[in-house]
C-alpha cells in the first residue's frame, strides 16, 4: 500500500487532518462563499449574545453598597407571580420580594391557583411593560430574605406597585414583622380602601 492510500485509510478512521486537508475539504464541499456566510453568521451570534448578557438601563453598584431610600434603575427578566420578579441588578438576574405584601399564590406544578393570583400576575407584568423606567428601593431593614432573594419596594415609573397592588385588592398587607417599614401606613391605608370597596381578594 502507497502513501497515499495509507494517509486516507487513517482519515476515513477519523484521525486528525490538518490546516491543509481541512482547507480543501472545505473549498471543494462547501466552497467560499459558504465560508464567508459563516463567519457572518458566527458575528452576529457574538454581537446580540452580548446584548442580552448585558441589559441596558441598569444600574451598576460600584462599591457592592446599597444605600436604603436610594431608587435603582432595573429592568425585567421575567414575571414570577403577584409579589415576585427576576429583574436585571447589578449585572445579575437576581429574584425581588416587593416588600410587606403577600400576592395570591400561583401554582405552576397543578395549576390549581389562589383566587386572584392570575389576576395580580398580569397587573404586575401590565404596569411593568408599560413603565419608561422601573426602579426598586431598599429600606432600612433585610436586604435580602432566607431565600436569597432581595426586598425592595419596585416602582412603575412613579407608581409604588407594593402600595397599588394591595389598594386594587391584589395583594394584602402581611410580613410587617421588620425594619421595613417606610411605606407601611400606606399599605394599610390602600387595603382599608380596597375592603371598603370589596375588590379583588376582599370580594370573596
Amino acid at each position: 500500500m502507497n502513501r497515499k492510500n495509507i494517509r486516507n485509510q487513517k482519515s476515513n478512521y477519523g484521525l486528525p487532518l490538518n490546516k491543509r486537508q481541512l482547507k480543501s475539504i472545505a473549498n471543494k464541499k462547501y466552497g467560499i462563499p459558504f465560508i464567508i456566510i459563516l463567519v457572518i453568521v458566527v458575528g452576529l451570534i457574538t454581537i446580540f449574545g452580548e446584548d442580552e448578557e448585558t441589559p441596558q438601563g441598569t444600574t451598576e453598584i460600584s462599591n457592592g453598597e446599597i444605600v436604603p431610600g436610594e431608587r435603582y434603575e432595573v429592568e425585567v427578566s421575567r414575571y414570577i407571580d403577584g409579589d415576585t420578579a427576576e429583574f436585571y441588578f447589578n449585572g445579575e438576574a437576581e429574584r425581588f420580594r416587593f416588600i410587606i405584601i403577600d400576592a395570591p399564590e400561583i401554582d405552576r406544578e397543578y395549576n390549581n391557583h389562589d383566587p386572584y393570583a392570575i389576576e395580580s400576575l398580569e397587573r404586575v407584568e401590565e404596569l411593568l411593560d408599560n413603565a419608561d423606567t422601573i426602579t426598586v428601593e431598599f429600606d432600612t431593614g433585610e436586604i435580602q430574605d432566607n431565600y436569597d432573594r432581595y426586598l425592595a419596594y419596585v416602582y412603575a415609573d412613579d407608581v409604588l406597585l407594593n402600595v397599588q397592588l394591595v389598594e386594587e385588592g391584589l395583594a394584602s398587607v402581611r410580613y410587617t414583622n421588620t425594619d421595613n417599614r417606610k411605606y407601611i401606613d400606606d399599605m394599610y391605608d390602600a387595603e382599608e380602601t380596597a375592603k371598603e370597596k370589596t375588590l379583588g381578594i376582599w370580594s370573596e
